[in-house]
C-alpha cells in the first residue's frame, strides 16, 4: 500500500485528496498478491493466514475488494501522470473477486485469469490510461 501511495504521490497525486484512497487501494493490491503467494509459502512450511478456513479467506478477500472499490471512487480525480502507479494493481480486483467467491482457489494456486485475457486487459487499461 505504501509503495503504491508513494509512487502515485511522486508522480502527481495530491497527498490531502488522494492519500487515504491510495492506501486503501494498495491494501487490496497487497492482499491479492499475498493470496497469489500462498501456495508457494505453504510449500515452504510458512502459513501467513492466521485463520485459513475457507469462509475466513473469502471474508478477507471480500473486505479487500470492498476497500478497493470504495477507494476507486475517490481516485477518479487522480492526475493522468499518477495513474500508472495505481495501474500496477491492475489484476488485484479480479483476484480478490475470485477469492471471495471461490476461496479454495487460494490454497490450490488457481487464482487469476488466462494469460491471453490478462494481456488484452492490460493493453486496454494502458491504451485508455485507466487503472
Amino acid at each position: 500500500a505504501n509503495l503504491i501511495c508513494l509512487a502515485a504521490l511522486a508522480t502527481g497525486a495530491d497527498a490531502t485528496t488522494h492519500r487515504a484512497a491510495l492506501l486503501e487501494y494498495g491494501y487490496g493490491a497487497g492482499l491479492a498478491n499475498l493470496f497469489m503467494a500462498i501456495p508457494k509459502l505453504e510449500n515452504q512450511q510458512r502459513y501467513p493466514l492466521i485463520d485459513g478456513r475457507m469462509s475466513a479467506v473469502g471474508e478477507l478477500a471480500l473486505d479487500g475488494l470492498k476497500r478497493m472499490k470504495s477507494a476507486r471512487k475517490n481516485l477518479a480525480s487522480l492526475p493522468r501522470t499518477a495513474r500508472a502507479a495505481v495501474r500496477s494493481a491492475w489484476m488485484s480486483e479480479g483476484i480478490l473477486a475470485q477469492a471471495s467467491q471461490q476461496p479454495e482457489l487460494v490454497a490450490s494456486g488457481g487464482l487469476g485469469a488466462s494469460e491471453f485475457s490478462n494481456k488484452i486487459r492490460l493493453m486496454r487499461l494502458a491504451m485508455f490510461n485507466k487503472f
